[in-house]
């Protein structure tokens, strides 16, 4: 076996819905707008896309990290810590 190792970008979006007043203006009040992003919880928000890429890929025994995943040939990524291979739950 040989060590493998993926670096990956994650990008999210998600929508944040509330009631404003009729007077509200999203042009004039984005200090507002910009202040509800800070403060509004991340559980409350809901997930629209959610992308993920591959950024680089790096192989070898000169990988100090010991993986604690393992990808057989069927696709599976199995729990291999303490090299005893166990199937992952998801």
């Amino acid at each position: 076996m040989k060590k493998y190792v993926m670096i990956v970008k994650t990008e999210e979006y998600s929508g944040i819905e509330l009631l404003v007043d009729n007077n509200f203006n999203e042009d004039w009040d984005i200090p507002i707008l910009k202040g509800v992003l800070r403060d509004f919880p991340l559980e409350s928000r809901r997930p629209i896309i959610k992308n993920e890429e591959i950024e680089m890929i790096n192989e070898g025994a000169g990988i100090k990290i010991d993986p604690e995943y393992y990808l057989n040939r069927n696709g599976k990524v199995l729990i291999s810590k303490y090299v005893e291979i166990k199937r992952l739950s998801v």
